[in-house]
């Protein structure tokens, strides 16, 4: 989904299948990081920077270790670091 938005879709297209995954899985670090990037499309760096430490933390805390590190490249290449 976070791609389609990449490649142009409308953001209405996208936010109800992010809001459905969140609502069923809403500490998955790969939502977040998904809804950080949604965010960041959409203009909201605040809340994209919120949603992306929220991921790295469920990381760090879950014992996933190695995936922090991507999420904080990703962070710094999105500008959010």
């Amino acid at each position: 989904a976070i791609a389609k938005l990449e490649r142009g879709a409308l953001a209405a297209e996208v936010e109800p299948w992010l809001a459905k995954a969140r609502e069923q899985e809403p500490k998955e670090p790969f939502l977040l990081l998904a809804g950080a990037r949604f965010q960041l499309a959409c203009g909201d760096s605040v809340k994209a920077h919120e949603e992306l430490g929220r991921a790295i933390e469920i990381l760090k805390t879950r014992g996933y270790h190695g995936w922090a590190p991507l999420y904080e490249r990703a962070a710094r290449q999105w500008g959010l670091s």
